[in-house]
Parts: structure tokens; C-alpha cells; sequence
């Protein structure tokens, strides 16, 4: 849908209830321990990457772009107070779960939605932070007024430090590398409360330093159309212009792919897609991949759910979020999002090929393609490229669901890639790994140098890696008091290496680390979620058959802000723990602090999705 927003209506900025002030700039965020605001607002960019005019007779000159790494300095924070009734379904009527999945999203909504304060709370200590806030429209049956006054009363929750998910551990000691029983607090019946865990700089000007208090009045809630949380996938990927001004590029948000045309009107699948809405194998046809849980939606009662989810509102967000910060909009031909790109801020980016090389986003695009493109508006010179997969979710998996890079302007460690792994069992016909992490990891292995199809040459590594022929090495961390070892999975060799021993093996000269993250047993994870948090009317979240497959434990969705990292607990505490200290290992330098995200887990995604950077 194509709409014209006026600035007047994007600058009602709300500090309580029916209460409006402007207090988010203009010309972009406080950024917190950055210091520097976005440039003035401009004109946009057109299609073929020239600038705007800057006078009234000056010619447009040709720019170039380049997007820094998330970990660099930060202006603000966005995030969105999704969760709406036509994105999540009405839980008012819900008193149960039930095996089928119908009620976790709207059991979920509640939860998910002061998840997301919490995140913001924890990041208002360290920079601005602006959460979108729906309007009143027709398929959101929550007036705005009462979303506006939700967000301010779980905010105000957290600056209280209100409830067990949003008081500290009481740890005796420091959580280190070396620790070995796991700190977190239970209940009765054994499982962990959902306590934050906040771990301090080891090195670096603020080493040991206490965490700075909440900054409520940091966090401010722009008033806009929305539908869904994941401004990681809908707000624009901002990058820093070669005259020095800041852009932020629209990929086109689609509903990640779902049979949303550039013409439609975001409310229903595009006639012209050949794709369409998608089913699940086994279950009531017509029913997508993130609403399968919600059944049909009623426009009249909200009450159930959807079988496709209203997208009329993010699809705009990315320009939106540009008239909000001034920054200079770009335009693309690609549709894609940016849970579907990681970059290291020096030119490089990994990215999975289903989530992108897809016809039901760029049909008939290559690699070479997107490519181009990317190093058009970002800057990317080289792409990583691993398979991923179709289908198996909503976003065709995305990449950063499966590698990242640790921040090289912010990290100690300026040559590793953390990723994923499920354990990565072995095909005996074939002596390949048979598991979605160990193809990509074994596709990232044979790009890198050394690899049998590496896409840098000697020249290029000195630039990205600092060496001409670096070596590489996997890194399994385990538990303290693990033994070192190393398993062969077909092209795949990693060094298994106990957590206390992972900063000096990191340290190697000439060498690029890719650093292994666990896997929570997701049945401990089931069990914790429905214990710490109850849906309305006390009802337990999720009986979920397929709740392995849809709840996203993921320890790589943390997202990099201003000195600190936030990431998830799930409720193994084995490898909450395990996690916990391999970022402390990458990240000394940073505050980190881990959260439970049970509502947005629940539905579908993590901290990473429902963050975006705005740059300095």
C-alpha cells in the first residue's frame, strides 16, 4: 500500500497515556555513550545510488555506501511494540493451551510484548531507544491509547525491577570462564526463575565497573502503524554515505516472502504470486508457518487468529523510520530483510541463499545479483553464501539465526565468526553432516581461505583478515571441566576446548576462529517457559507438539549496542551458562546481560529480530 506520511503525524511522540510530546529528535536519537546524532534530514536517493542535490544548483554526485558492523557506535535503538491482535491473535478468551499450537501466540502476546520492554530497559542504559508504537486501525482491535499505555506500564515494571524475570541473580561471586555450576536461581520444583544475569567488562576503560541504572527517559515511543515486533526485518539497514551523511536503505519488506506484491495493500496474499500463503505438512491446510498456531481470524472479535498476517503497517516502517531520523532513503530492487544479511562492517557479509535466492522474493536473481546490488547500498564486496533452508519457517532461514560476526570495531577477537550447532550428526553413505548447521558450516569452510572453493584472494585477505593465508579453526566450547578433543564430521574438524581455554586459542596469530554456540535442550527449555510464564488467566503457554521446531532457542540472536550485549536465557541451565561465557569471551570489553525473551521465543524469534541499529 502505498501511503504518504506528513511529518506531523510521525512526531507524536508519547510519554504516558493520552499525553503527547515530542521528545524523540527530529534529526535522530541521543546515542547514549556514542555522543553524535543523525544527519539533517535530505531528500531521498534515487534507485541508481546518486545523491541528492545539496543546493539549490548543485548537480547530484555519485555516492557510495558502506553499512558498519553492528557493534559500531550506535545513534538509537529501534524497536517496534508488535505483537498486535492481527499479527498474534486475541487472548482474552484463552484459559488453556493445547497440543495443536492454536493458542500459544495469543497465550504468548502478553509475555512477548514485556519482553520487549525488557530488552529496551536494558539498552536504555547504554542509548536511546525508540519502540514504535501501533495507532488505532481496524485490524488492530487494541486502541493505540491502550498500547501506548501498556508500553509505558512495563516499562515502568522494569525501571522497578518488578517481578523474578526483571531482578538480578544473586551470584556470590563473578561469572567467569572458569565457573562450573550454573548460578542461575530456581524454583521449587528446580527450574530457573528467569533472573538476569549480568556479567561486567573484564578489560577496557570501564572494566569492572557496575551496570548503569535504567534510563526510562531514554527510551521513547513514536506513534506509527504497525503489525509485527521485528524491526530487524522492517526497519531500514542504515549506512554511512561517502559524503559523510547517514542513509538507510528500504529492502522492500514483503512478509518474508509470504505473497505480498510491491502493489498489494499488505492485508492478503498478491494475486500474482505463484506461491502464495504456504501450509505445513500435517497440518489444516491454508494455515502459514507463524499463524498455523491461531486458526482463522474473526475481523469482528479478533478472537483466534489469522491465516495470513496483516502486513499493511511494516511494510512502510523502513520509510518511516527514515522521515523519523533524517536519514537519506535508498532504493533497491531487492527484496529481502535484515535477518537475512550479516556483515563485519569491512566489506564482508555471510548470508543464506534461501532466504534470498528465492523466487517468492527475487525471482530469477543470482547470487551475482544481489551481490552487485549489496555493494551498491551497503558497501559488501564479498558474500559468504550457505545454503540455509526453505520452508522450514517463516523467513526461509535467516542467517543470523545461524552465523554472525562479532563486531571487529568492538571485539578483541577481529577475525571470528560465531555460529550455530545442533550437533551436526553424520550420513554414513556419504560422510557429510546431515544437519542444517553442519551444511553451512561446512559450505562457510570451504569459502574461507584454505578452503577448497575460497572467495578471497591473498591480496583481499590481507585487507579483511589482516594476513595473506590465514589459517582456520573450529571451536567447540564445552564446560569448564571438559577434556580437549577433536571430531571429524566429513570436510567439518572441530577442536572441542573448554570454555576456560577458548580466550588464548582466540588469540592466535594469523588465524580466523569460527566459535561454535550450543543448542539448549529444548524439553528443559518447554518445561521452564510454562513454568515462569503463564499465559492469561494463569494458563500454561504452550503444549506445543512442534515446539522444538518453532520456539527459538537460539544463543546467536544477542544483539551488539553500545558497550553492552543482550542475550537470551532460555531455561538449560547448562548451556545458558555455557553461552553466556563464550560471549563473555568474545566480548570482554562489554557489559552482557542475559534476559528471558519466553513470548518472543515462543513466537518464532529473539533479541536480534526485534532490534535495529541506527547509525552514528
Amino acid at each position: 500500500m502505498n501511503v504518504t506520511y506528513t511529518r506531523r503525524r510521525f512526531l507524536q511522540v508519547s510519554t504516558s497515556a493520552g499525553t503527547y510530546l515530542l521528545t524523540l529528535p527530529l534529526l535522530g536519537c541521543s546515542g547514549g555513550s556514542a555522543g553524535a546524532a543523525s544527519t539533517a534530514g535530505r531528500a531521498g536517493t534515487s534507485g541508481s545510488g546518486s545523491s541528492p542535490s545539496h543546493g539549490a544548483d548543485a548537480a547530484p554526485t555519485a555516492l557510495s555506501y558502506l553499512a558498519p558492523s553492528e557493534g559500531a557506535p550506535h545513534a538509537a535503538t529501534w524497536m517496534a511494540f508488535g505483537a498486535t491482535v492481527s499479527a498474534w491473535g486475541n487472548d482474552a478468551g484463552m484459559t488453556a493451551a493445547k497440543p495443536d499450537g492454536s493458542t500459544d501466540l495469543p497465550l504468548s502476546r502478553n509475555i512477548a510484548r514485556e519482553d520487549l520492554l525488557r530488552v529496551a530497559a536494558q539498552l536504555s542504559r547504554f542509548e536511546s531507544v525508540a519502540m514504535l508504537v501501533d495507532t488505532s486501525r481496524a485490524t488492530n482491535l487494541n486502541l493505540g491509547d491502550q498500547d501506548l499505555a501498556d508500553a509505558n506500564a512495563f516499562l515502568t515494571k522494569m525501571a522497578n525491577a518488578t517481578g523474578n524475570k526483571n531482578t538480578y541473580q544473586s551470584v556470590p561471586t563473578a561469572v567467569t570462564s572458569k565457573t562450573i555450576v550454573p548460578p542461575y536461581e530456581v524454583d521449587a520444583n528446580g527450574l530457573p526463575l528467569g533472573r538476569i544475569l549480568v556479567g561486567l567488562p573484564s578489560v577496557g576503560p570501564h572494566a569492572g565497573e557496575p551496570l548503569p541504572p535504567v534510563n526510562a527517559a531514554g527510551v521513547s515511543f513514536p506513534r506509527l502503524p504497525i503489525n509485527d515486533l521485528w524491526t530487524r526485518d522492517t526497519a531500514p539497514i542504515f549506512a554511512k554515505g561517502s559524503d559523510g551523511s547517514v542513509y538507510g536503505v528500504n529492502f522492500n519488506f514483503n512478509g518474508w516472502g509470504q505473497g505480498f506484491g510491491r502493489n498489494n495493500d499488505g492485508l492478503g496474499p498478491s494475486s500474482n504470486n505463484a506461491n502464495g500463503l504456504r501450509s505445513v505438512t500435517g497440518l489444516a491446510a491454508g494455515y502459514r508457518y507463524d499463524t498455523v498456531k491461531m486458526g482463522p481470524y474473526n475481523a469482528s472479535t479478533g478472537l483466534g487468529g489469522v491465516t495470513f498476517q496483516p502486513i499493511d503497517g511494516d511494510m512502510n516502517i523502513a520509510g518511516a523510520v527514515n522521515l523519523l531520523t533524517g536519514a537519506g532513503p535508498v532504493s533497491t530492487w531487492l527484496t529481502m530483510e535484515g535477518g537475512g544479511v550479516e556483515f563485519n562492517g569491512k566489506g564482508l557479509a555471510v548470508m543464506a541463499q534461501s532466504a534470498v535466492i528465492n523466487a517468492n522474493r527475487n525471482p530469477g536473481k543470482t547470487t551475482d545479483d544481489v551481490a552487485r546490488e549489496l555493494d551498491r547500498v551497503l558497501g559488501i564486496k564479498k558474500i559468504y553464501w550457505i545454503p540455509g533452508i526453505k520452508a522450514a519457517e517463516i523467513t526461509d532461514g535467516h542467517v543470523d539465526f545461524y552465523m554472525r560476526f562479532p563486531s571487529m570495531e568492538g571485539s578483541s577477537t577481529t577475525t571470528t565468526i560465531v555460529t550455530t550447532w545442533d550437533g551436526g550428526t553424520l550420513n554414513a553413505a556419504d560422510s557429510q553432516p546431515t544437519s542444517t548447521d553442519g551444511l553451512n558450516l561446512a559450505a562457510l569452510l570451504a569459502a574461507l581461505p584454505g578452503g577448497s572453493s575460497p572467495i578471497t584472494s591473498s591480496d583481499e585477505n590481507v585487507g579483511y583478515f589482516g594476513v595473506a593465508n590465514p589459517t582456520v579453526k573450529v571451536w567447540q566450547p564445552l564446560p569448564a571441566t571438559a577434556t580437549a578433543a577433536t571430531m571429524t564430521l566429513g570436510p567439518i574438524t572441530i577442536n572441542q576446548i573448554a570454555i576456560g581455554n577458548l580466550a588464548a586459542a582466540l588469540q592466535t596469530p594469523n588465524q580466523i576462529n569460527v566459535v561454535l554456540l550450543p543448542t539448549p535442550d529444548l524439553g528443559k527449555v518447554k518445561a521452564t517457559v510454562n513454568a515462569r510464564s503463564t499465559g492469561i488467566n494463569n494458563a500454561v503457554v504452550t503444549y506445543r507438539n512442534d515446539f522444538e521446531n518453532t520456539f527459538a532457542a537460539g544463543y546467536l540472536g544477542y544483539y551488539e549496542a553500545n558497550r553492552c550485549i543482550v542475550m537470551a536465557q532460555f531455561g538449560d541451565s547448562t548451556t545458558d551458562l555455557l553461552a553466556f561465557q563464550i560471549l563473555q569471551t568474545l566480548y570482554p570489553d562489554r557489559y552482557l546481560i542475559q534476559i528471558t525473551t519466553d513470548g518472543i521465543a515462543n513466537g518464532g524469534g529473539t533479541i536480534h529480530c526485534a532490534t535495529q541499529q541506527q547509525i552514528v
